[in-house]
């Protein structure tokens, strides 16, 4: 239990002082005690009224904050009223309802605390394009329409006096714009115009010359976002994401088939498709045609089908199909289909040719060339039976048809493109 030393004096029943009403008029109380000999009830009446607030603050001090020791140590004192001062407050005594502050129309800040138009933590709600100014410093834009618009910033001023929050509260992404200058910071344009995503609280301070902008947050369970695309469709970009990971994949090919007549061997195996990968800014891309091809198909006694074209997000990451196996031929090996290349992005691969079919074993086609993440198609065997070849998959050559001993067959069929899109 903390010490107060500093206690009431003169509040005993009885007590020698005089009355509040007396004191109030005495001309005494204006002009100081004068020389001579003091009446001891006004003395004591002065003495009382300065213990008793002492004695207050004593005891408020060591109730909250710590000792208050009547030794002449004034900087300790302090520092324990100080801490009882904040753990007051932080115990819920305080009287004050922070749940009072209201913002109004015209950044009037009302409540139990009031604060004239351009209050510092005032805020500004944006439907149109506005060009702000410097009386919004410090001010919490809020940008509430669902169409596009431009908010433009004023001329970047000395270090730190220039503080914006901008909140889009739309559906859209929005455009901020600088007079001056360029949006620096991590994934920033460097322009003078930059992309707010749907949903995201970015942070703008100037350092005299331009904005330099940090992400406060982003829209809530929007990111990171993994999407495995197998069909055609149109990518839209998640809110609040600013890069993407791309990963596309071309479709395989079909198996070669075995042709009619006894005596050939089977088809040999479909190539794989190629593959392109790439990390990309997309803070100016908000959507994007992501094409997906099908695998090659298989053709009865004939080369199989190459891969149905390129995989392809937009034009800015390109993969390639696999090419066609060959068709069982009597007394020679056939090699397999040739494997997809990458065509556009950072990364380049290739994929993997279809297996050869040896004449050494005529009743068996070949196996597809695997792709990126595996899924090759088997080749047939037992001559059309139990074992048929197998389609590929995840862009994978589909396997050779095996020989049949009279009647044609078609390979298996290659499988499908694919694309990865992973957005932060």
């Amino acid at each position: 239990m903390a010490t107060n030393d500093f206690l009431p004096f003169g509040t005993g029943a009885g007590a020698n002082v005089l009355s509040q009403a007396v004191w109030a008029a005495l001309a005494t109380r204006a002009n100081g005690f004068q020389n001579g000999v003091a009446d001891p009830q006004p003395v004591n009446k002065a003495i009382r009224q300065a213990a008793f607030c002492a004695a207050m603050i004593g005891q408020f001090t060591a109730d909250y904050g710590g000792d208050a020791l009547d030794n002449g140590d004034l900087p300790t004192f302090e520092a324990n009223f100080k801490a009882a001062l904040a753990a007051w407050i932080a115990s819920g005594s305080s009287p004050i309802d922070l749940s009072s502050y209201v913002l109004r129309a015209g950044d009037t800040m009302t409540g139990l605390f009031t604060s004239p138009a351009g209050f510092k933590t005032a805020s500004r709600a944006l439907t149109t394009a506005t060009t702000l100014t410097t009386a919004d410093f410090g001010k919490f834009i809020s940008l509430s329409s669902g169409s596009t618009f431009t908010t433009t910033f004023p001329t970047p001023v000395s270090n730190g006096s220039g503080l914006f929050t901008v909140f889009n509260n739309s559906g859209v992404a929005q455009t901020v714009s600088t007079p001056a200058g360029a949006f620096l910071g991590p994934g920033a344009s460097s322009a003078t115009t930059e992309s707010v995503p749907a949903g995201s609280v970015y942070r703008y301070e100037s350092d005299g010359s331009n904005w330099i902008r940090s992400v406060a947050s982003n829209a809530p369970n929007a990111l990171p976002k993994l999407s495995f695309i197998q069909t055609t469709q149109t990518w839209s970009r998640a809110a609040g994401a600013t890069k993407a990971f791309i990963l596309a994949h071309g479709p395989g090919a079909a198996g070669g088939g075995d042709p009619s007549g006894a005596g050939s061997a089977g088809g040999s195996g479909g190539g794989s498709g190629g593959w392109a990968m790439s990390l990309l800014d997309i803070s100016s891309t908000a959507s994007a045609l992501v094409t997906i091809p099908s695998g090659g198909t298989g053709i009865s006694g004939s080369t199989g089908g190459d891969g149905a074209g390129n995989t392809s997000f937009g034009s800015l990451v390109v993969a390639g199909p696999g090419s066609g196996g060959r068709p069982g031929s009597g007394g020679s090996s056939i090699p397999g289909g040739l494997a997809g290349v990458g065509i556009t992005g950072q990364i380049l691969g290739k994929g993997n040719p279809g297996a050869t079919c040896f004449w050494a074993s005529p009743d068996a086609g070949a196996n597809g060339g695997p792709g990126l993440f595996g899924g090759a198609g088997r080749g047939g065997c037992d001559d059309g039976g139990s074992f048929p070849a197998v389609a590929g998959t995840l862009g994978s050559g589909g396997g050779g048809a095996d020989a049949s001993d009279g009647s044609s067959g078609a390979g298996a069929n290659g499988g499908g493109g694919w694309c990865l899109v992973w957005e932060f």
